[in-house]
């Protein structure tokens, strides 16, 4: 088959400096999470909108590399192989961000006026808007543009 050569072994030992490394900031991002979440009883409204904030990054990353990578996809170059594998790892994240997006549809009350019900029945140009900007129709949108761009 190979004429006797053997695959060197590439995996790190238990006491390398990258594992160790990885355990660290391991344990410092849960720490990072347990503060995030124990903050977020203090104040859930800024929680809410900073949650907001990070997803739409993130999530922009994650489109924004569909978006180059479907103009690879179509210009159909060899010059992309370079940049396709991780472009295709950043799009293999869009279900985790579907699933990240829960919690932003169980805050959309806090975020948006049109989704208090308080808040509609005092203002005529939301009443207006009503049949647009509702949390069914939220929620629909949602998982309809979350169904496009992962299938």
């Amino acid at each position: 088959m190979t004429g006797g050569t053997s695959v060197p072994d590439l995996r790190l030992g238990s006491s390398h400096p990258q594992l160790r490394f990885s355990r660290r900031a391991l344990l410092v991002g849960v720490l990072g999470c347990v503060v995030a979440i124990g903050w977020a009883f203090f104040d859930p409204i800024q929680a809410i909108r900073s949650y907001l904030i990070g997803f739409l990054f993130w999530l922009g990353i994650a489109l924004g590399s569909m978006g180059i990578l479907s103009l690879h996809h179509v210009a159909g170059g060899s010059w992309s192989a370079m940049i396709r594998r991780p472009l295709e790892a950043a799009v293999r994240t869009l279900p985790l961000m579907a699933l990240f997006f829960i919690p932003l549809g169980l805050g959309a009350p806090f975020l948006y006026e049109w989704a208090d019900p308080s808040h509609v029945a005092h203002d005529a140009i939301l009443q207006a808007k009503q049949p647009y900007l509702n949390l069914p129709f939220f929620y629909a949108r949602a998982v309809f543009y979350f169904v496009s761009w992962i299938t």
